[in-house]
């Protein structure tokens, strides 16, 4: 059995590599996922290796890397992320995956791009390690529980007694956070139309002052959030004056809500505005939980924990530039879930 590595083609390989991934890599597989992430990238197409069995010229594997436009040590540059990497499973060992992935960071080497991340699996660590890239950033979900009714439904069982101990708990939970949000000379509001270029000179703005921060551009942000493929997501603004100052941006699923971006300038009480403004929201929808994904490093994390937010698991993130290009010892970075490639 030998193990080969090719490019793929985009438009002749879609249907196979669609179906494999439904099969081998995430239920939400299909063409339109296919060309929103491959094809309609506002920073540019996917580029994609195949792993073959030269034996049977069937597809034991794949993946690929999305430029994704970036500021870094403050300079706008266009950066990768990589992203779908999968392995038939009886083809799941070190070799094949090393291979394929030395394919994948030649691509970046051999490309423009200024620095690459990836939010790898943790079976993924080993191969990174192997390849001499460590994971040098961990992201840690940060938890609010709004409601103990999912926590202890069963309490609610408890004749007469168990909706009000529910109910009264809940209450305290509230008043917790009574009072902590429109401290602030913000209006928050909801955002219900595309993003504007208003919200690019946000990005100009505040990101160059991170040391490697997406550039989250008009562009960008109506791609990756308003016409994503399948999920809906909601984002709340905070102007002053009517200039733009940050936003929040939330995915719901079920009873449980994360926060996927919290962005704008450094103002504490502007953002845990935002935050608070959030949570009455969907306190109103009785969802149980919010979790707010960040970098365990950055400055956020800590603003998280001080709103009332607490650490769970964390999970790795790469960061690596082609040739120490970038220089990030020491660096700032700031990434959350919605920096992830979908």
């Amino acid at each position: 059995m030998k193990i080969v590595v090719r490019p793929a083609d985009l438009d002749a390989d879609r249907d196979i590599l669609t179906d494999l991934m439904l099969r081998y890599l995430t239920p939400m597989s299909d063409g339109a996922r296919y060309d929103w992430l491959y094809r309609q990238n506002p920073d540019g197409p996917a580029q994609l290796w195949i792993l073959t069995d030269s034996d049977t010229s069937a597809i034991v594997g794949s993946g690929g890397i999305v430029p994704r436009r970036m500021y870094v040590n403050g300079q706008e540059s266009l950066c990768a992320i990589l992203v779908d990497f999968w392995i038939h499973p009886e083809y799941r060992s070190l070799g094949p995956a090393l291979q394929l992935q030395r394919a994948c960071l030649a691509g970046i080497a051999a490309g423009p791009y200024a620095l690459h991340y990836d939010f790898p699996k943790q079976s993924m660590v080993a191969v990174y390690r192997r390849l001499g890239i460590e994971t040098s950033h961990w992201m840690v979900r940060l938890t609010k529980l709004l409601s103990l009714e999912g926590k202890l439904g069963w309490v609610a069982q408890i004749p007469l007694l168990g909706r009000s101990l529910i109910a009264a708990t809940n209450g305290i939970l509230r008043l917790r956070d009574a009072g902590k949000g429109n401290r602030g000379t913000c209006i928050i509001s909801e955002q219900r139309v595309e993003c504007s270029d208003d919200f690019t000179q946000l990005a100009r703005q505040v990101c160059s002052n991170h040391g490697v921060c997406v550039a989250r551009t008009a562009n960008y942000l109506n791609w990756r959030f308003r016409s994503h493929f399948h999920h809906r997501y909601e984002m709340l603004t905070a102007r002053r004056n009517g200039s733009l100052m940050g936003y929040i941006l939330l995915l719901q699923d079920a009873d449980t809500v994360t926060i996927v971006d919290l962005f704008g300038v450094e103002d504490q009480t502007m953002k845990s505005d935002l935050v608070f403004a959030a949570l009455e929201i969907l306190r109103k929808r009785n969802v149980f939980s919010v979790n707010a994904p960040s970098l365990r490093s950055h400055a956020q994390t800590g603003l998280l924990c001080r709103l009332g937010f607490y650490p769970r698991e964390s999970y790795p993130v790469v960061i690596s530039a082609p040739r120490g290009r970038a220089g990030l010892d020491g660096r700032n970075v700031f990434l959350m879930d919605g920096d992830r490639d979908s």
